[in-house]
């Protein structure tokens, strides 16, 4: 009996799996790209993205006013966003710049022989008027708790102050009252921030004194003001001068200024005027001299002014005969 099926040689092959005659397909054309990219000539292939800095400046005729790094990833080939090409468009030319610079504001040009003449102008001032002070920072009548005090018109800046007068016989009656009044005047001046200390001298030196014998200073407070008060009363004149005693004493509670009182008889040495110099700068402190004296002022230098002046205090003459309190 005959069959009703028609044979297909064709039927008779084998056939591969889809997968494997897809994996084939693929992996040739990959050896054929790999053989493509191997013939092309140097720098003919793209490099993978880079990141760049964008520095952000803004200039004033004050300067530079901030200046910070954003970092930004440009695209391969080096070609910057459309952001960044914005920022960089918006940064001055060379010829904007130059405008910029020309168009700032000249500071003076300041040389040595100004800040010499500066110098001087200020020592000068420190010793013939405006007032002395010590050598110590922040200076300037009024600052960081400072005020200025004044002795017979001689003044002094400062926070720390001590008073060092003479009361020797020669300053018996009339000079002696003058000054213990001048020195409860110049005390009443200072505020309860301030410091003093006061010594009366003759050839030994009496010191006020609160804190049973820790030799310290004193706040001007108004209780310390009437203890003051009441020691400064109690003096009287008597016996010889020793004035770079009395001197050495005040400077080593390291004031700002030291108010001096004395007169010019028996005048210190030579060495013991330049050893009070000496300890005086080292302590930062200006001596501020008050020379009583009989008849109008002699006008030369002596032993007093040279203090004065080489510690950056001022010097004041004062002629009893015109006191009035003989």
């Amino acid at each position: 009996m005959a069959s009703d099926t028609i044979w297909n040689p064709y039927d008779a092959r084998p056939k591969l799996p889809a997968w494997i005659a897809s994996m084939l397909f693929h992996a040739a054309l990959l050896l054929a790209v790999g053989f493509w990219i191997g013939r092309l000539p140097d720098g003919a292939v793209e490099e993978a993205g880079r990141s760049a800095g964008i520095v952000l400046k803004k200039a004033s005729a004050e300067g530079i006013l901030y200046e910070g790094e954003q970092d930004q990833p440009l695209p391969a080939g080096d070609t910057a966003s459309d952001a960044q090409q914005e920022l960089i468009s918006a940064l001055p030319d060379a010829e904007a710049e130059a405008e910029l610079k020309a168009n700032l504001p000249q500071l003076p040009t300041i040389g040595a022989g100004a800040l010499a003449d500066s110098r001087s102008a200020s020592a000068a001032a420190l010793t013939t008027g405006g007032g002395a002070r010590g050598g110590r920072p922040g200076g300037g009548g009024g600052e960081g708790g400072e005020t200025t005090v004044a002795v017979f018109g001689v003044k002094g800046i400062g926070q720390k102050f001590v008073y060092a007068f003479d009361r020797s016989i020669s300053m018996e009656g009339g000079p002696l009252r003058a000054a213990k009044h001048q020195l409860l005047y110049s005390l009443d001046s200072l505020d309860s921030i301030h410091q003093f200390q006061i010594l009366f001298f003759n050839h030994k030196v009496s010191l006020f004194d609160l804190t049973g014998g820790q030799r310290r200073v004193a706040f001007a407070d108004e209780r310390n003001k009437q203890n003051a008060k009441r020691y400064v009363d109690g003096i009287s004149a008597d016996g010889g001068t020793d004035r770079e005693a009395a001197l050495l004493d005040a400077l080593a509670f390291q004031p700002d200024v030291v108010f001096f009182l004395t007169d010019a008889e028996d005048a210190m040495s030579a060495g013991e005027v330049q050893k009070i110099i000496q300890r005086s700068l080292r302590a930062g402190t200006a001596i501020c001299v008050i020379e009583f004296g009989s008849g109008p002022g002699h006008g030369q230098e002596n032993f007093l002014v040279q203090i004065a002046r080489k510690t950056g205090g001022q010097y004041g003459y004062v002629d009893t005969n015109r006191l009035g309190m003989q």
